[in-house]
This record gives C-alpha cells, sequence and structure tokens, in this order.
C-alpha cells in the first residue's frame, strides 16, 4: 500500500508544477514513456515487457526522484528489481508468506522504502 500511494504522490507531483523544481517534468515524462506499450505490459501481465519499460524509464526516475520521501528513490532502484525478479521467479509468497490482511492487521506493516532495505 505505501508503494501505490507513494509512487501516485510522485506521479501528483509531477504534474503540480507548482511542487516541482524543474517546469517541464510533464512533458519530459509523456516523451520518455510509450503508453501503448505500457498498457500492452499490464494487459498481457508480461513481465519482460514491464521491465524494459521500466529500463526506459529509469533515467528520469532517477534525475527527479529525491533521495527520501517516496518508496522508490535513486539508491534503491536496483534492490526494487531484484525484488521484482523474486516474485517473477518465486511469486509474492516468498517475500510475503502470510496473509497480506493477516500481516497488515497484526501491524507489522512496513514503509516500501524500509521494505526494500531487506531486499539483497
Amino acid at each position: 500500500m505505501s508503494f501505490v500511494f507513494g509512487m501516485s504522490n510522485f506521479a501528483i507531483s509531477v504534474l503540480n508544477t507548482s511542487l516541482t523544481i524543474q517546469k517541464n517534468l510533464e512533458q519530459e515524462l509523456i516523451d520518455t514513456v510509450d503508453i501503448e506499450r505500457v498498457i500492452k505490459a499490464v494487459d498481457t501481465n508480461n513481465y519482460d515487457l514491464s521491465r524494459t519499460n521500466f529500463d526506459v524509464l529509469r533515467p528520469f526516475l532517477v534525475k527527479h526522484l529525491p533521495k527520501s520521501g517516496f518508496p522508490l528513490n535513486p539508491d534503491n532502484l536496483d534492490r526494487f528489481l531484484t525484488f521484482t525478479e523474486g516474485v517473477k521467479d518465486h511469486g509474492l509468497e516468498v517475500f510475503f508468506p502470510e496473509p497480506v490482511i493477516d500481516h497488515w492487521v497484526g501491524g507489522k506493516q512496513v514503509e516500501f522504502e524500509r521494505f526494500l532495505e531487506t531486499i539483497y
């Protein structure tokens, strides 16, 4: 949940130029991302295409993500990719063996940025 909300917050920051240092982030993002390819990756649940899309987006993220305050930052992108590879190869259960709601209600939730610190 913290990942989704945090990255949504970043997307809003990109669109709201009053919150950004560089005034044309929205256009830079539009020029970077092939939205049809993103839609295809989501619609077909295609990890390899998603990874290609991420690799194209990565320089934008490195350039514009702050060092803290969002689930992803320039320093944890490799750990994020390690996490996604692990999910692809072994399933989400490797990282979250108990039902998500039980984990959350049991008070074991942690911010995604902190979670990524456990990924090697």
